[in-house]
């Protein structure tokens, strides 16, 4: 049995809710991927810029993650920004888990 260190990833949906996600839409991908980008470079709450990580992985279902680096001090990572567009809440909204 192999054994892994925990990790942490912001991730998104590449479609909107309740809509299946196709492999041919590249625009959703692209949205995905800014959205994320925008998340580590100070679109949170404590407008914190985070360095770039790798990998960048998506699921089958649809989801982009941004696998970040652990913190030297154990602390939480800052909270996503929230807009206030409904669009953008169904597809591009940040999670961190």
């Amino acid at each position: 049995i192999r054994e892994y260190d925990g990790y942490t990833v912001a991730s998104t949906s590449m479609s909107k809710v309740g809509e299946p996600y196709s492999m041919d839409d590249l625009a959703s991908g692209g949205e995905a991927f800014n959205a994320l980008a925008a998340y580590l470079f100070g679109a949170n709450d404590e407008k914190e810029v985070m360095e770039m990580t790798t990998p960048v992985t998506t699921t089958s279902t649809g989801e982009m993650r941004f696998y970040l680096r652990e913190r030297d001090d154990n602390s939480s990572f800052p909270k996503p920004q929230v807009e206030n567009d409904e669009v953008f809440n169904e597809k591009g909204a940040v999670n961190i888990q």
